[in-house]
């Protein structure tokens, strides 16, 4: 998982390891002891203005000298040691499987990966014959669907929602991450063309979790970035356009786009951003970072892949 050797109690969507080094990077444990939610004020929560929450909190994050404590309504309490390598599971009653794996994917890995030096972008990214190419993008911007109209024609997963970065010598890389993709069902059906209902992925929200079994995997080991898009999805109907169009982003301006989307950045000290602004500087300065604004629908995902295709093709020349 993002490179790391998991060992859990929880059954997660993962291929088991078939070079085992007999220790675990990161250890995942049930614990049904009873545990009451931290004393103090969160660091930070999330809130939903759904009916369902009525703009009520449903996950919580406290940060303690005794590790982190993510409290998510639908889960219970997950804990998180100082070193990032345990991980206690205090279940609630009823608790939602999905919404489980979810929390352990995504909040707990990413900020897991963060602890141990390896920065998170909230971004899905694929490899094609031109390289890795990540998208970044608010919700609902069409990151996991651009992603998907990539698989359709071919390219491989890199990763989806967390996206953690790798500096090394003359590259930026991203680290693998998970045979998963999380769809909205139209989704599924316009840009994979699967006409067949799948899982929920959690209790609050609609969007349904794809695991990839038909040889469409994930890649091994960190992937060379080759450019990373900021997507500007707009409506064709009320702009009167069908333009796609890429522009490049100034360095200043990138470092800002890719604070603004570290992966939940909520979860960190400001010490810990801090840390972060030489990495992306070097990212910056290492892969083109462009904003691509694309019309919204289906009929145009073969324009928006043609467009990152020849835009690919002008880099590299």
């Amino acid at each position: 998982m993002y490179g790391l050797e998991v060992r859990s109690q929880i059954r997660l969507p993962l291929p088991r390891s078939i070079n085992r080094t007999g220790r675990a990077d990161l250890s995942i444990e049930l614990d049904d002891s009873a545990r009451t939610t931290p004393n103090g004020t969160p660091h930070a929560e999330a809130v939903c203005l759904e009916p369902c929450h009525a703009g009520g909190a449903y996950s919580r994050i406290w940060r303690q000298a005794d590790g982190a404590w993510i409290w998510h309504d639908a889960v219970g309490l997950l804990h998180i040691s100082p070193d990032a390598k345990r991980v206690r599971v205090h279940r609630r009653d009823g608790c939602d499987p999905g919404a489980l794996n979810m929390q352990l994917l995504g909040p707990v890995a990413g900020f897991a990966l963060h602890q141990r030096g390896f920065p998170c972008l909230h971004a899905s990214a694929v490899v094609t014959a031109r390289g890795a190419v990540a998208f970044l993008g608010w919700p609902g911007d069409g990151k996991s669907t651009m992603l998907a109209m990539h698989l359709a024609q071919g390219a491989r997963l890199l990763g989806d929602d967390v996206l953690p970065i790798e500096l090394r010598e003359g590259e930026a890389c991203a680290r693998s991450g998970l045979p998963v993709v999380k769809l909205w069902p139209a989704s599924v059906r316009g840009a994979l063309a699967i006409d067949r209902e799948l899982p929920r992925l959690n209790a609050q929200h609609d969007k349904r979790l794809l695991v990839l079994e038909d040889g469409t995997g994930t890649t091994s080991g960190p992937t060379p970035l080759s450019a990373l898009y900021v997507l500007d999805r707009y409506d064709p109907v009320a702009s009167g356009s069908r333009a796609v169009s890429s522009t490049p982003l100034a360095p200043r301006a990138a470092l800002a786009v890719l604070l603004t989307h570290t992966y939940r950045r909520e979860y960190l000290r400001p010490e810990e951003v801090a840390r972060l602004l030489p990495v992306y500087a070097r990212l910056a300065s290492t892969v083109p970072v462009r904003a691509l604004r694309y019309p919204s629908g289906f009929e145009f995902q073969q324009a928006v892949r043609e467009h990152i295709r020849l835009d690919a093709e002008v880099q590299a020349a």
